[in-house]
């Protein structure tokens, strides 16, 4: 199943990350949407970016590297978290 969400904000570790408050507005093909079936997450590139960047300063042992050309890969401890770019 899928579940429409209304997002507000973005946080890793205690930081949450600084984006224009309409990234995440609703219709119009917008909004977030939390699919249990896939391990996939894709997001806008405003989003994205600064996402990665506060990942990878807050975990700085992260492997990184791309799938299929398509997908960036985070592996830590034999565990992978996969994120569309």
């Amino acid at each position: 199943p899928h579940y429409s969400i209304n997002m507000t904000a973005v946080q890793v570790g205690l930081d949450f990350l600084n984006l224009p408050t309409d990234v995440f507005g609703v219709g119009d093909n917008k909004g977030t949407i939390i699919d249990s079936g896939t391990t996939l997450a894709y997001l806008p590139e405003m989003v994205y970016e600064p996402l990665v960047s506060k990942i990878i300063s807050q975990q700085p042992d992260l492997k990184v590297h791309t799938v299929h050309d398509e997908y960036t890969c985070f592996q830590y401890s034999e565990r992978r978290v996969w994120m569309c770019n």
